[in-house]
């Protein structure tokens, strides 16, 4: 039986948590095939079988840290060890922890493997040459802490839980004004005030405007797709709704949301909610739309709960009676001019995905040479560019674009 012993990944290295076994036990491996990713505290790597075998038994679950010189997988070898092997075998069973060595600038370049010396490690990633196991990499993400920041006090620098106490308990405090976050992380000038009309503070209440959109640019990076939809279809729709039902007209804005709410349905991602504590993207079943709904006193919030299984004219009841009690997977906000085709909308923290509707107007439409009148619809969306990527956005906004340009299946909603 051959037994493949964690191996010196690197200068420095004393252990690594098993990150995720490729292989199971039962599995026949081929010489300097990968066999598991291993994270330390300089990179994640891919460890080989330093031998073609069968995998006979994996001593560490995922999770676990295994110490340099620690058998951590029995491989039953296809044939006898080779000379090679024998070497790569002995080096492993002497090889034993050293001092930390200076700080290095740059990552050790990977070690080819096939030669001895480096046999059975690719090395895959390197974050910059970092000093700090994996345990203490996983709770500085959890805390929020950029680690690279961290003075570490162990040997040669080597950053340890206690240095990430010291970092927390140091931190900056939230102020009154603004998000709950450091407002600057550089330095910024200060402005003139030889002509001054008048100086007006920035004092932000709790959940006030200038606070949530503060709060949800900082954290989130926007990305924006705007799309015009040819609505000729739509706006004859709602008119015949409104023909064969009550005298109160379907507003546009009603279609969309169902439309959102249905696209959404297929786009779970989408259709969820950041928890930046654990930096994990919490998919949500329900698709509750919120709606900047304007008022005279302005824009009030108000919640469509599961909008994907309501119809347009219980959708907009609903809006019009002052919304429902849910928490909102995505907000839709209004924006009319007809001289204007793009407005930006500013996610709600925490969600991914936000759209600013546009009028239903009509357009100049140019087929085959003639000219007659259209229908026209604008919208725009925003996703959070983390989580969302831009063919992820737009596979959602033409399954809008779809389902508002062709109405009637979803009008039988």
């Amino acid at each position: 039986m051959f037994e493949f012993k964690f191996p010196d990944v690197g200068e420095g290295i004393h252990e690594g948590e098993i990150v995720n076994w490729i292989v199971d036990e039962g599995d026949h491996v081929d010489e300097d095939e990968d066999i598991v990713e291993v994270m330390t505290d300089k990179a994640t790597v891919q460890i080989s079988a330093p031998v073609a075998g069968t995998i006979q038994t994996i001593v560490y679950d995922e999770g676990e840290t295994v110490t340099v010189g620690e058998p951590f997988v029995l491989i039953n070898p296809d044939e006898e060890p080779t000379l090679q092997d024998e070497e790569t075998l002995k080096r492993s069973e002497e090889e034993a922890p050293t001092p930390d060595p200076a700080p290095r600038t740059e990552a050790p370049a990977p070690r080819p493997a096939g030669n001895g010396e480096a046999q059975g490690v690719i090395q895959t990633r390197t974050p910059e040459g970092i000093l700090a196991p994996p345990s203490v990499r996983i709770e500085a993400r959890k805390r929020g802490i950029d680690i690279a920041k961290v003075q570490g006090s162990g040997p040669a620098g080597r950053i340890l839980m206690e240095d990430l106490d010291q970092a927390t308990s140091t931190a900056p405090k939230p102020t009154s004004r603004g998000a709950e976050m450091d407002r600057f992380s550089f330095d910024v000038p200060s402005v003139d005030r030889d002509d001054v009309l008048r100086i007006e503070p920035l004092e932000a209440p709790a959940g006030s405007t200038r606070q949530t959109a503060h709060r949800s640019t900082t954290l989130q990076p926007h990305f924006t797709l705007a799309i015009r939809i040819q609505a000729d279809a739509l706006d004859q729709a709602l008119g015949q709704a409104q023909v064969q039902g009550e005298e109160r007209a379907i507003e546009p804005l009603a279609a969309v949301v169902k439309a959102l709410a249905q696209a959404l349905a297929k786009h779970p991602r989408l259709n969820a909610l950041v928890d930046e504590d654990t930096d994990e993207l919490v998919h949500r079943e329900e698709v509750n739309v919120q709606v900047a709904w304007p008022t005279e006193e302005g824009a009030q919030l108000r919640t469509v709960a599961g909008a994907h299984h309501r119809g347009l004219r219980e959708i907009q009841d609903v809006l019009e009676g002052g919304g429902e009690d849910a928490v909102p997977t995505v907000t839709v906000s209004i924006f009319h001019d007809e001289d204007a085709f793009v407005s930006t909308p500013v996610l709600v923290h925490p969600q991914v995905t936000g759209v600013v509707v546009g009028s239903l107007d009509e357009v100049p439409v140019l087929k085959e040479g003639q000219a007659r009148v259209g229908h026209e619809l604008t919208l725009s969306f925003s996703f959070d560019h983390r989580w969302v990527d831009g063919y992820d956005g737009a596979l959602l906004a033409e399954d809008v674009r779809g389902l508002l340009a062709k109405p009637e299946a979803m009008l039988l909603g």
